[in-house]
């Protein structure tokens, strides 16, 4: 499953490390891409939305399924 989440607090190098180290706590994700301009993280994986959004939501960002 590929999913796009939108967070919008995200603001530097230091927030994508933060998330980035978060989701590889998770199992089932295979792919994260972190684009701190856009604010989006792309994960493709055998993992729910709603459990990358909650622990995106953990560690003190503001997530949401981003919707094209």
């Amino acid at each position: 499953m590929k999913t796009t989440i939108y967070v919008s607090n995200m603001s530097c190098m230091h927030c994508k490390m933060r998330i980035e180290q978060g989701l590889k706590q998770l199992p089932g994700i295979s792919i994260i891409d972190i684009s701190v301009p856009d604010k989006t993280v792309k994960i493709e994986g055998e993992i729910r939305e709603s459990d990358a959004i909650e622990a995106i939501r953990n560690i003190g960002y503001s997530a949401e399924l981003k919707t094209i």
